[in-house]
């Protein structure tokens, strides 16, 4: 779960391209496009709700 939060805080908070995010995570380029295409399936928008548990 850690790694998914990273990734989206990388994303849109810091605005890294996919390959930036997969080298500060440490993670590889398919999983934080897989990551990111999950959270736009989801419906969820970013920053999320303060009331989600994590």
């Amino acid at each position: 779960m850690r790694h998914i939060l990273e990734v989206q805080r990388c994303h849109f908070v810091h605005g890294l391209s996919r390959e930036a995010t997969a080298r500060s995570v440490g993670i590889a380029k398919g999983s934080v496009t897989n990551v990111l295409q999950r959270f736009a399936a989801s419906g969820l928008t970013w920053p999320l709700d303060p009331a989600m548990s994590v």
